[in-house]
């Protein structure tokens, strides 16, 4: 693992792994690592927690997102949704298999629901629907802006256009975490290896997208996944501009990093680059001289200026042995009824309910099928999965908190287990709001008139607010440019 920064640093292990990043949603490294309701435009996001969520009760057993709040959100998603668009006519590229994330409002912010705790869960799952969104704007004006580096054309009047905003509409959406390029993004992991059946040139995208974030500097952590490298090739022939900045560890890091003990390894790197009076003349494109511009700005391993292991000179010391693994914590007591045997695992317990279910089947009678439904819920307590009983007067929360694929019946006992591991899978294609369907997409509509409406307090109740909207994590405590690792195996 070789670290490239431009200043020597403490190197910290992560405590949670960034994530992957597809090619088919190149923007989410674009996230901002940190809250990014401030400043004019996406403040409106800012005040709301899970106390103060305006909750109004529609009628009985129906309750909502205070009306007055649903139309100033659904302004705001309906204008950064034709700017997204707007940008990515003009973007120089794009991923093959791009797919938008669909609209925030989808995932529940207008809608009714059946108790006040689920309308606030939705609303602040909502919010969280404007992450990818902002990061999508985020990736699009950076890459006008490399355009602009090279080729001063006016595309914010473009842009500003064809979404139909004005231009101090547009200045704040700049000013905001969505335009702010000098704003920490969440990074992630790029997968450069080949597998089966893939096409090296649908990589391609990677290398332009982050050799150019790694060009400009731009505050992400990047982690890149080259697989087997065989001499100095790595498994993939396509990443020209990684490739070009000296990006692959040659056999002499790969040596190198063997001989340094312990589960993890690294060396600092250091980077260079030529200064041009103007790079954009003498290019047929302003692509064509980013290209020319990345390929200029070199890494090199300070392996050779800072070693990290011993040199043949100095006696060798005796690395320090890897601490054992503590013993696995002790399955922890099942709950009573529950029907759980103690150390047995969800796996194991679904498996003989369905064997029990098969036995029972000739059986049944009206008594069993009328009888109330129970709902258990698989929580994770010290490494291992106990069901528990969600309680009659939960079920109705549990029953909104997850999705239909979580949910596992069985006729049988007429029980059903909420399986916190499943996740959920979309198969819808993705929905797009633009200036010509804003008005095909309206809001609710209310029996009962907004100004009688009155915002429902939160019931007394344990729950603090919401955790974090974005997983953050250690990246070594640097500030300026951030890091960027390469993982080779």
């Amino acid at each position: 693992m070789g670290e490239n920064q431009s200043s020597s640093a403490t190197f910290l292990p992560l405590k949670k792994p960034p994530a992957w990043t597809l090619m088919i949603v190149p923007y989410i490294p674009f996230i901002p690592k940190c809250s990014p309701w401030y400043r004019e435009l996406l403040g409106l996001f800012g005040s709301y927690t899970w106390q103060s969520v305006p909750i109004v009760q529609l009628k009985l057993g129906k309750w909502a997102f205070d009306p007055a709040h649903v139309l100033k959100w659904y302004e705001l998603e309906g204008k950064l949704q034709c700017a997204t668009q707007a940008l990515l006519g003009g973007v120089p590229i794009r991923p093959k298999g791009f797919r938008p994330f669909g609209l925030p409002h989808r995932i529940g912010y207008m809608a009714e629901h059946s108790s006040e705790k689920a309308a606030r869960h939705v609303v602040l799952k909502s919010r969280d629907g404007f992450l990818p969104l902002i990061a999508q704007i985020s990736l699009f004006i950076f890459l006008h802006k490399i355009v602009e580096n090279f080729d001063p054309v006016d595309w914010r009047a473009k842009v500003q256009s064809d979404a139909r905003v004005s231009a101090a509409w547009w200045d704040q959406l700049e000013r905001s975490a969505a335009g702010d390029m000098s704003l920490p993004r969440i990074g992630g992991v790029l997968d450069l290896r080949l597998h089966h059946g893939d096409d090296p040139l649908e990589k391609t995208p990677f290398d332009d997208i982050f050799a150019a974030a790694i060009s400009f500097s731009l505050p992400m952590p990047l982690y890149i996944r080259w697989g087997r490298i065989i001499g100095n090739k790595s498994q993939i022939p396509n990443p020209p501009l990684l490739s070009a900045m000296g990006l692959i560890p040659d056999l002499a890091e790969q040596m190198y990093l063997r001989t340094i003990p312990g589960s993890v390894q690294f060396s600092p790197w250091a980077s260079s680059i030529k200064e041009h009076p103007n790079p954009g003349s003498g290019h047929v494109s302003p692509w064509v001289a980013l290209h020319d511009l990345v390929k200029e700005m070199t890494f090199r391993s300070l392996r050779d200026d800072k070693p990290f292991c011993s040199t043949p000179d100095a006696p060798a010391d005796e690395p320090e042995p890897e601490p054992a693994p503590g013993p696995a914590k002790p399955f922890p007591p099942v709950e009573k009824y529950s029907g759980q045997r103690s150390g047995e695992t969800m796996t194991s317990f679904l498996a003989r309910r369905a064997g029990a279910r098969e036995k029972a089947m000739a059986s049944e009678n009206e008594q069993q099928k009328q009888r109330r439904a129970r709902v258990y819920v698989w929580e994770l307590r010290d490494g291992h999965y106990i069901r528990t009983a969600a309680g009659r007067d939960k079920y109705e929360d549990v029953w909104e908190s997850y999705s239909e694929s979580q949910r596992i019946y069985d006729w049988n006992t007429n029980e059903w287990d909420i399986s916190i591991t499943k996740r959920t899978t979309l198969h819808t294609p993705p929905l797009m709001m633009g200036p010509d369907t804003m008005e095909s997409d309206m809001l609710p509509a209310l029996s009962t008139p907004i100004d009688v409406l009155a915002p429902v307090l939160p019931a007394a109740d344990p729950d603090v607010d919401l955790p974090p909207l974005v997983s953050t994590y250690r990246n070594g405590g640097t500030t300026g440019r951030a890091p960027v690792w390469i993982l080779f195996s």
